[in-house]
């Protein structure tokens, strides 16, 4: 693939800090048109190569890094760029840079020490076993998780900590009393939210969705339930009215009203909600690409909150 535009260091800080959907598309080789088949490739291995990949429309406004240079984008209207993504439960490989499963949201580690087949199906390598949290950890004789390993191979625990019923391979820690809804043991007599929950003053462990869900309720992590009336688009995890407005960064009001979330303004020509920032980062001397976050135009420097055109250092004089 290739991008004609800015460098693919800033496109990667782009998709992390401005449009969190695309946090997964790092990769200096995310942008671009899909090339042709190589001279010795055949179409076969070119399908595979797109195999999960998807396409996504990101404000022009982002790629802009000159002040008097303004682009013109190459998406549904001039205010948009096109751009190719790992479709949803697909992460860009840093070697390859194919699309691959991702298995981040049920491992914390990604299915290190494992194979993950699908989205979220993380398939541990031998001699290695999915504990408590979903990551691949070692087995007897190599290692018990809060245990000891004897020379037959089976695990002994430590006090305060019990064998996990279903594998028999590692420990647990262990609670005297039953923990609550939505939580779990997590040290040695101590109970607390599982993951995806938060404490509550009210109602105890309670869902996590991110972002919120708008016009719906969170019934799960991540998981939004529309109230009577309200939809959710295609990839898009947020309860919100009919309407043709793109909308990033909120939701839908009504048809005509998009509701911008905290730090996130309307901008009329994409018809979604841009970041901004203090004084415009300088009365327009940079790109704001996160809330309070600016990138400055060449020859401007960051300063403060905003940027500054850069001075040339004073010469000196050497006696």
């Amino acid at each position: 693939m290739h991008f004609s535009g800015p460098s693919a260091v800033f496109t990667a800080l782009l998709t992390l800090v401005a449009f969190p959907a695309l946090i997964e598309a790092t990769s200096t080789e995310l942008f671009g048109d899909i090339q042709n088949p190589g001279e010795f490739e055949s179409l076969s291995l070119t399908r595979e190569r797109q195999q999960h990949l998807c396409h996504r429309e990101v404000p022009t406004v982002f790629f802009q890094t000159e002040k008097d240079s303004v682009e013109r984008g190459n998406g549904s209207t001039i205010f948009f760029h096109r751009i190719e993504i790992c479709c949803a439960g697909y992460r860009r490989d840093q070697y390859s840079g194919d699309c691959v499963p991702d298995c981040s949201e049920t491992s914390p580690d990604n299915c290190r020490n494992g194979f993950c087949r699908s989205p979220g199906n993380c398939e541990c390598f031998e001699e290695f076993v999915r504990n408590e949290h979903g990551a691949c950890i070692h087995t007897c004789p190599i290692a018990c998780q809060n245990g000891r390993c004897y020379l037959n191979g089976t695990c002994a625990c430590h006090p305060g900590f019990v064998l996990d019923q279903d594998t028999r391979q590692f420990c647990r820690p262990q609670c005297s009393q039953t923990c609550g809804t939505h939580e779990e043991c997590v040290a040695t007599g101590q109970c607390d939210c599982s993951p995806g929950y938060r404490r509550t003053p009210d109602l105890g462990c309670q869902p996590v969705c991110a972002p919120d869900c708008g016009f719906g309720k969170c019934v799960a992590p991540n998981q939004c339930e529309c109230f009577a009336g309200f939809i959710k688009r295609p990839n898009r995890n947020v309860c919100e009215a009919e309407c043709y407005l793109n909308c990033e960064n909120g939701f839908c009001e009504s048809i005509y009203k998009c509701h911008c979330r905290e730090g996130y303004r309307y901008d009329l020509n994409t018809t979604s909600c841009l970041p901004q920032c203090v004084d415009n980062c300088g009365q327009g001397n940079g790109v704001c690409i996160a809330p309070g976050v600016c990138r400055c135009f060449g020859g401007y420097e960051a300063h403060g909150t905003g940027c500054r055109p850069k001075y040339p250092a004073a010469n000196t004089v050497t006696v």
